[in-house]
C-alpha cells in the first residue's frame, strides 16, 4: 500500500475501530475518519489523522468521507442487542453498508475491509467456519441488519466488482479510549464489583489489537470476496470472571444466576422495557448469545495470512490496567 494513499475508517472511536487507526498510522498511512462529533471525538483520536463529521445514516456525509480514499476500514456500526426502536440497526447497520459500498464504488477504492460478525453463519453448529451458511430462522433485529448487510457486500463484490473482504469477529475486548462497551464494559463491572450476579454460558473472545491486525493482513494479503472469522478462545461469564479476580484480586467472584431466574427477568424486562424506554435487566437476545452451542472455527486467517492471537491472560491484563488508569 502507497503510505500517501487516504484511507477512510468508520468507526473510529469504538474498542476495534481504534486499534485499527493506531495501527494504520503506526504503518506511516494517512488516516481520515468519519465522526459524528468532531470536537469530542479529538479528544479521543491521535491529533494527525483527519476528521469528516457524519453519520452511517447520512449519505450525503459518508460521500464526503470518501472523496479520495483509496481504501476503507468498515468498522462502524451497533454492536447492541437491544434498543426500544428496533428499525435503527437496518438504519445503520445495514442501510449505512449499503450507502457506503455506493460511494466506495463511485471513488473506485482498491479494498473495501468490511467488520461483520459470526452472527452471520449457523451458530447452532457444534463447530462452524465461513462456510456455514446462516439458517435465518429466529435472529434478532441485530443479526436480521448485519446478515442483510452482509447479503450487499456479497452482491457488491460479485456483481459490481467491489474490492471487499469481509471480517467477522467474536467478542471484542482490550483497552478502549472512549467509554467501554460490550465485553470491554463487563470486565470493567467485574473489576468495580458491579456485576453481584452472572448467567450460565459464555462467547468466544478476541482481543482489540489482534482483530485490528487481522484486519490489515486481509488489505494487504487476501483475496477479494474472502471470509474470516476472528477468535482467541470460547470462555464462560464464570471463567472470565475468575480470572479478572486473579488479575485485580479486589473483584469479587459473582453468583451464578439459575436458569429459570434468567428466563423470568428476560421475559418480563423487555415488554416494560418497550413502555420506558430503558434497557432490559436482560434480554433475549443476551440469553441466546450466551447458550450457543456452536464453537467458530478460526483456523483459515492463521493459516493463509499467519496470523496470530494473544493469549487471553495478557489480553486481559493490559485491559485491566488500561481501565484501572482511567480510574
Amino acid at each position: 500500500m502507497d503510505n500517501t494513499e487516504l484511507t477512510l475508517v468508520t468507526g473510529a472511536t469504538g474498542n476495534l475501530g481504534n486499534a485499527i487507526v493506531r495501527q494504520l498510522l503506526a504503518n506511516n498511512r494517512k488516516v481520515r475518519c468519519l465522526v459524528r462529533n468532531i470536537e469530542r471525538e479529538k479528544t479521543v483520536l491521535p491529533p494527525n489523522v483527519e476528521l469528516v463529521q457524519g453519520d452511517l445514516t447520512d449519505k450525503a456525509s459518508i460521500e464526503k468521507a470518501m472523496k479520495g480514499v483509496t481504501s476503507i476500514f468498515h468498522a462502524g456500526g451497533l454492536p447492541e442487542q437491544w434498543f426500544k426502536d428496533e428499525s435503527i440497526f437496518e438504519k445503520v447497520n445495514t442501510l449505512g453498508t449499503q450507502y457506503l459500498i455506493e460511494a466506495a464504488l463511485n471513488e473506485k477504492v482498491n479494498r473495501f475491509i468490511y467488520t461483520s460478525t459470526q452472527d452471520v453463519f449457523d451458530l447452532r453448529q457444534v463447530e462452524f467456519d465461513e462456510t456455514t451458511a446462516h439458517p435465518r430462522i429466529h435472529i434478532s433485529a441485530y443479526e436480521r441488519s448485519k446478515i442483510l448487510a452482509q447479503d450487499l457486500i456479497d452482491k457488491a463484490v460479485t456483481e459490481n466488482g467491489l474490492p471487499a473482504i469481509s471480517l467477522h469477529p467474536v467478542a471484542i475486548y482490550g483497552p478502549c479510549v472512549a467509554k467501554p462497551t460490550g465485553m470491554t464494559r463487563l470486565i470493567e463491572d467485574l473489576m468495580n464489583n458491579k456485576v453481584p450476579v452472572i448467567l450460565k454460558g459464555g462467547f468466544p473472545v478476541i482481543f482489540n489489537e489482534d482483530a485490528a491486525r487481522a484486519h490489515i493482513l486481509a488489505e494487504q494479503k487476501s483475496t477479494i470476496g474472502e471470509k474470516y472469522i476472528l477468535v482467541d478462545k470460547y470462555y464462560t461469564l464464570q471463567e472470565i470472571a475468575q480470572k479478572v479476580s486473579e488479575i485485580f484480586p479486589s473483584a469479587k467472584q459473582p453468583k451464578l444466576m439459575p436458569d429459570i431466574v434468567a428466563n423470568a427477568i428476560a421475559f418480563i424486562s423487555e415488554p416494560i422495557s418497550k413502555l420506558t424506554g430503558k434497557p432490559p435487566l436482560i434480554t433475549k437476545g443476551e440469553l441466546s448469545v450466551l447458550r450457543r452451542k456452536g464453537k467458530p472455527n478460526g483456523m483459515k486467517i492463521k493459516t493463509t495470512l499467519g496470523w496470530e492471537t494473544t493469549s487471553f491472560e495478557e489480553g486481559l491484563g493490559l485491559t485491566i490496567k488500561s481501565l484501572n488508569l482511567k480510574k
